[in-house]
């Protein structure tokens, strides 16, 4: 029982060596970015973005989260962002 414990407790400490880790990637890769768009000269994200005035079935209200979720993947390598929203028709 007791090197049960032991096992579990060497695992949830591994675990959260590794969640930290991959954390720790994460940001450094971000602020990589951040640092290369900089460098770039692009400090601020700009991107027009078409919303459709209207949405019939949940497949198309999926496709829109999407969207916006791949949108904010790629503005947090930048201080200022500027979107612009058009509503079709």
């Amino acid at each position: 029982m007791n090197q049960e414990y032991d096992i579990n407790s060497l695992l949830n400490e591994l675990k959260e060596k590794i969640k930290r880790r991959g954390q720790e990637r994460h940001l450094q890769r971000v602020e990589a970015e951040k640092e290369k768009a900089r460098r770039e000269g692009k400090e601020k994200f700009i991107e027009a973005f078409e919303i459709p005035s209207s949405l019939t079935a949940s497949d198309q209200l999926d496709d829109l989260i999407l969207r916006l979720h791949e949108l904010k993947k790629q503005m947090i390598y930048y201080n200022k962002i500027e979107i612009s929203l058009k509503i079709e028709e």
